[in-house]
């Protein structure tokens, strides 16, 4: 009863937090007077922060939530930059630091992927020496321990399947009460809010000089929804979709009736958001998990839904469009940026150029695009998390945190039985994820709404990866222990170094 009513009580306050963003909203658009309302909206803020924060603190099993929340939240369009820097180290600080007295009895810190997780970590912070923005780099860097911490806290508890379910369905609760206030704006907000013009990309005056030299803007408007870029929208689908998959069987049916509906929305705000390497990562995941789940009963039901679709799109032409328009040769010029960002990789292949600093490269004088919003310095986007990682790591490390990211779903995919149902993350997050990542710097780590909820599947198949590692060995141990003396020294030999744990 007390976990039902902690629970009810975490539920109020996420939905409390949805409608008051929503109501903040409406009255802006009635009064026109947005003064009052960033000062009632930021005390209102503090107090909801300080709150969660004193919460997770005594229940720590909801952090996740938490910073779910606050990554899903810091691209909101009404937050400014520097806003946006404060609510993010801010929330950060309170909801992680007090984790940090828990860190010592963290075991798992010093062993498998988590070890060696410590050890990518140890060398990002050497690049800073050499950063091109070190600033930028340490910030960066310390939101990433400070959030692997708090995912290897919230994870340390687990032992089975259960528990790790009850993690991933908390970091769906806070996706889900988003996801429905962002399909809720498009009906409810007006247009010149929710959408987002070509010109949005660059600032006034860069505008006015294009314009001042005859060149005009040329694109289509997109559905943003709350958020300051359409992207964001295509990047809430995904994780949205995928958990809801995931989530379906345990749900009541109430609940999938409600799921259902925020993720069709979703699929159709992502339709609009023109968003379509959203589409290409979450269609090969489900498509992969549908041919997993169900065989050749699932092949066949996806060549036939391919074969309609083929035919439905020829015959309207109106999906051919909505696929050919804009410049789809070069992704919407990412391979011109693409190539250059090669040459310096090329240049600094080793050291790289500082940790999470991969758009500081993009200032240099011989950046051949003078035109797009390539003048952000490191905030500016590569649109390849895996190039903006050999870009400020180098090319070693880059491969080896790769390896790290793929080695527990390696391991998983590989054993016959899987009683924790982690297997359907596989599908359903990480390989969308990892499709993303191609064209968009996505897959961060552990920060951002697609980072973290990565980072967090990650730390749970690694956790039952040591666990499953831990049984064999009690097993073993059980066996030699029952076992002749003669026949012990024969069958039962020492694992030499210990690279069992790793």
């Amino acid at each position: 009863m007390e976990s039902q009513h902690e629970n009810g009580s975490a539920m109020f306050s996420i939905f409390s937090a949805a409608v008051l963003i929503s109501g903040l909203i409406v009255l802006t658009l009635n009064t026109g007077d947005t003064a009052w309302l960033e000062v009632v909206a930021a005390a209102c803020g503090a107090i909801v922060v300080a709150g969660g924060a004193l919460y997770c603190a005594r229940h720590p099993e909801w952090l996740i939530t938490a910073l779910a929340l606050l990554y899903l939240v810091l691209p909101l369009s009404l937050l400014s930059e520097q806003s946006r820097i404060i609510l993010h180290y801010g929330c950060l600080a309170l909801f992680c630091l007090p984790m940090l007295p828990r860190v010592p009895g963290f075991k798992m810190l010093r062993r498998g992927s988590f070890a060696q997780y410590g050890l990518y970590f140890a060398w990002s912070a050497v690049t800073l020496v050499y950063s091109l923005a070190p600033e930028y780099s340490l910030s960066r860097l310390g939101a990433s321990v400070l959030c692997f911490l708090a995912i290897v806290g919230c994870v340390a508890p687990v032992a089975d399947g259960a528990e790790a379910r009850r993690l991933i369905e908390r970091f769906a609760l806070a996706v889900v009460a988003v996801a429905a206030v962002t399909a809720l704006a498009g009906v409810v907000l007006p247009h010149a809010i929710t959408w987002q013009t070509p010109a949005d990309s660059y600032t006034p005056d860069y505008v006015a000089g294009l314009q001042a030299m005859g060149i005009a803007l040329t694109g289509m408007d997109r559905f943003r929804g709350v958020f300051g870029n359409a992207n964001d929208v295509g990047q809430l689908m995904l994780i949205t979709v995928g958990l809801v998959i995931v989530c379906w069987e345990g749900a009541t049916p109430r609940l999938r009736r409600v799921m259902g509906v925020v993720a069709v929305a979703m699929v159709f705000a992502t339709f609009e958001a023109d968003s379509r390497s959203s589409f290409i990562g979450i269609g090969v995941g489900v498509a992969l998990f549908v041919v997993w789940r169900y065989r050749m009963r699932g092949l066949l039901g996806l060549v036939v839904a391919t074969i309609i679709l083929a035919a439905l799109a020829t015959m309207s032409g109106k999906l051919t469009a909505y696929i050919d328009r804009g410049d789809v040769m070069t992704l919407t010029g990412r391979t011109d940026m693409w190539a250059f960002v090669i040459t310096q990789i090329k240049a600094s292949p080793i050291f790289g150029y500082g940790y999470d600093v991969g758009g500081a490269i993009l200032g240099s004088r011989y950046f051949p695009i003078w035109y797009g919003p390539w003048d952000q310095g490191p905030r500016s986007s590569l649109h390849d998390g895996y190039l903006a990682h050999a870009v400020g790591v180098g090319v070693p490390a880059a491969l080896f945190w790769l390896w790290l990211m793929v080695r527990p779903w390696w391991w998983l995919f590989r054993q016959k039985e899987d009683p924790w149902k982690l297997k359907p993350l596989l599908f359903l997050v990480v390989i969308p994820a990892l499709v993303l990542n191609l064209t968009e710097a996505s897959l961060e780590d552990f920060t951002g709404q697609v980072g973290l909820l990565c980072g967090l599947c990650w730390a749970v198949a690694e956790r039952y990866r040591l666990f499953a590692a831990e049984q064999a060995q009690t097993a073993e141990r059980r066996e030699s222990a029952s076992a002749p003396a003669a026949a012990r020294a024969i069958l039962f030999q020492p694992q030499l170094g210990g690279w069992r744990g790793w």
